[in-house]
């Protein structure tokens, strides 16, 4: 990041080039910091499995949802993105 003139929670825009561009400047101590959000992810495992890195998924909650996902881990994960 450094080497492209940027820092954390910068805004940036990115020329067409693949450059960057910095759009604060980064020896202000008075910048508008990012809008941050929390998101509460838990991902259940099912426990009877012997194999511990390829244990399927039972469900995922997020925050107060809950995507069940046992027989359809692929669609359960790509329903985070939704």
């Amino acid at each position: 990041m450094y080497d492209n003139g940027l820092f954390p929670f910068c805004r940036f825009t990115q020329h067409m080039d693949g450059s960057f561009e910095c759009l604060d400047d980064r020896y202000a101590l008075d910048f508008d910091g990012p809008r941050l959000r929390v998101c509460h992810l838990a991902v259940i495992a099912r426990k009877q499995y012997q194999d511990p890195f390829n244990v399927p998924i039972d469900r995922i909650h997020v925050n107060d949802e809950v995507i069940e996902a046992e027989g359809r881990e692929r669609d359960a994960l790509l329903d985070l993105q939704a």
